[in-house]
């Protein structure tokens, strides 16, 4: 009769739930930067440079084409020098590993970020192997405010309605915190 679950955080804000993860991800030693679309561009240069630079990885993702990002994806930075490699489900599986390897940042879109835990969500899929959000020394992850829900329980809500409409399952997902 009791459904914790749904209940611990459900009548929070957007700007309520923005406010609770960059708490928890405040508690669990990951920055977090607020900017706007017009900004990103910008701050994620800064944050790249910030941290050492390239090589960068990113995954082949729609989401940087609607967030005017495309010119971060080009296969050189030629002002800063910085190489940038795009996840390609075509190549062979070992050259996307040996890539992420070398890679100083990998950089993509959060489909999901739990607002409780300060997690993020990452589904694979084509264009974003598993070894992309693992291997790289630093991880950059664009997280759009529509993704922000208040727990666990309601990303995989959405995730199992997607999959009863028909929607094939992603391989992996991955929660990240940290």
């Amino acid at each position: 009769k009791h459904r914790v679950n749904w209940e611990v955080m459900k009548d929070k804000s957007k700007s309520e739930l923005i406010s609770t993860f960059k708490e928890q991800c405040n508690n669990i030693h990951t920055a977090v930067i607020e900017t706007t679309k017009e900004d990103l561009s910008a701050i994620l240069k800064q944050v790249v440079l910030e941290n050492g630079g390239g090589p960068i990885f990113t995954s082949n993702d729609k989401r940087f084409t609607g967030y005017k990002l495309d010119h971060l994806l080009d296969k050189q930075w030629p002002k800063e020098n910085i190489e940038v490699n795009k996840w390609d489900y075509t190549r062979d599986r070992e050259l996307n590993h040996s890539i992420a390897e070398k890679a100083n940042i990998a950089l993509v879109f959060s489909d999901y970020s739990l607002a409780e835990s300060g997690t993020v969500v990452v589904e694979t899929h084509k264009g974003q192997g598993r070894a992309l959000h693992f291997l790289p020394n630093n991880y950059l992850v664009i997280i759009p405010e529509n993704t922000i829900v208040p727990r666990m329980i309601q990303a995989v809500h959405d995730i199992n309605k997607r999959i009863e409409d028909g929607e094939l399952v992603p391989s992996c997902i991955n929660f990240i915190s940290g």
